[in-house]
């Protein structure tokens, strides 16, 4: 009775897909630039000048053949306020074009929490985003110390 409970089991996994990872992509380049939220914690901290100028995210499935995958954003527009399913890969939040994706930018990116989620087939993973205001510069360094006046000889 254990071993067809086990089976069953195994069958119902079968075709299941899955959000594996999330990925940060340079939407001017075209190319990924992080992976994030692979692992636990599920959680990414960036300040916005470490940011693309032009920022997009995907979901990276265990099979890039879903038949939809749902991705949203929560938290402040641009980059929040955000829906969309996508039917083929990459799947990216804000869409592309035959791998030309669609970004946001980088100048207009309010400091925040966001919740990234992509769901497949009843499967969902989330990623919480902080995106944190730049470090300031370093307080420059003090001046060096005038010389010393020489002692005139002679006099």
């Amino acid at each position: 009775m254990v071993v067809r409970g086990v089976l069953l089991a195994m069958l119902g996994c079968v075709g299941a897909v899955n959000v594996v990872e999330f990925a940060v992509v340079d939407a001017d380049a075209d190319v990924e630039v992080e992976t994030i939220c692979a692992t636990e914690p599920l959680i990414w901290e960036t300040q916005v000048s470490q940011l693309p100028a032009s920022v997009a995210f995907r979901a990276v499935t265990d099979d890039e053949g879903a038949a939809s995958v749902t991705l949203s954003m929560t938290g402040s527009a641009p980059l929040g306020q955000n829906s969309r399913t996508e039917g083929v890969p990459p799947y990216a939040l804000y869409g592309d074009s035959g791998g030309d994706y669609n970004g946001r930018n980088r100048a207009e990116v309010v400091t925040g929490i966001y919740v990234l989620t992509a769901t497949v087939t009843g499967n969902s993973k989330s990623c919480s985003i902080a995106i944190i205001e730049d470090e300031p510069p370093p307080p420059p360094s003090p001046a060096p110390p005038a010389p010393a006046p020489t002692p005139e000889i002679g006099r």
